[in-house]
């Protein structure tokens, strides 16, 4: 379904945000990514940051940001091991 879809590419940015998040705070600023073809320029690191459903939110605690979490959506799945 759309909504689906749309879950999974929101699921997909912030995972390759958090990635990115961690390369800036180890490589310096500003930094330059490209994610669904839009290009975006980052200057400082993210301060905090909302998970819109559990994978996402799952992701960010494995990164270790739950000091970056100001809070999640909702729980759509099972909890990961």
């Amino acid at each position: 379904s759309t909504m689906n879809i749309s879950m999974n590419v929101l699921s997909t940015f912030v995972f390759a945000a958090a990635a990115a998040a961690q390369q800036m705070m180890q490589d310096g600023f500003p930094m330059e990514y490209t994610n669904c073809h839009l290009s975006f320029t980052v200057n400082e690191a993210p301060e905090r940051a909302v998970s819109l459903n559990q994978g996402t939110t799952e992701i960010m605690l494995g990164l270790g940001l739950e000091d970056r979490m100001a809070g999640t959506a909702y729980l759509d799945d099972a909890i990961w091991p």
